[in-house]
């Protein structure tokens, strides 16, 4: 395990101390998060969450691989990439969405949505002229099922 991320107990009781209920549903919104968590990291956030008796929801975003991306695409990305770095926040992790959602579903999620760039911008800014990036930025919500009895909400 990255030696960043706490382990699933101190995890679980640093929340515990908070008020959390691991048996109520949660709701997990990580945007502007994973890229700059190791993969390590991320991976073992997520199979926390989805261990959750209550069952849990989680919406977060990341990005293809660079080497993924068209050339003109690539550029831009390295672009943004040396920009954020520069400001102490670098990319550190990328998915590939097959292997994302089979890992999520490996997990224990049994739903999983992965809105890539063209559904993106599909849905969100139609009225963008010019062609569409088929790489580049995904937003996934993916989400468990309640595991005890005592849970009012399975879905």
């Amino acid at each position: 395990m990255d030696s960043t991320v706490p382990s699933r107990t101190a995890r679980a009781a640093a929340i515990h101390r908070a008020g959390f209920d691991p048996t109520r549903r949660t709701f997990f919104t990580w945007l502007g998060v994973v890229p700059y968590l190791t993969r390590a990291a991320v991976l073992e956030h997520l199979a926390f969450m989805s261990g959750l008796a209550g069952g849990a929801h989680v919406v977060f975003d990341y990005a293809d691989p660079p080497e993924s991306y068209a050339a003109k695409e690539r550029g831009a990305h390295a672009q943004l990439a040396e920009r954020v770095a520069k400001l102490g926040e670098g990319f550190v992790t990328y998915f590939d969405p097959t292997d994302l959602a089979q890992q999520l579903t490996r997990l224990g999620y049994s739903h999983v949505d992965d809105l890539g760039p063209v559904e993106i911008r599909r849905r969100y800014v139609p009225q963008l002229a010019g062609p569409v990036q088929t790489r580049g930025g995904h937003v996934m919500h993916a989400r468990t099922l309640a595991r005890c009895a005592s849970s009012r909400v399975t879905t």
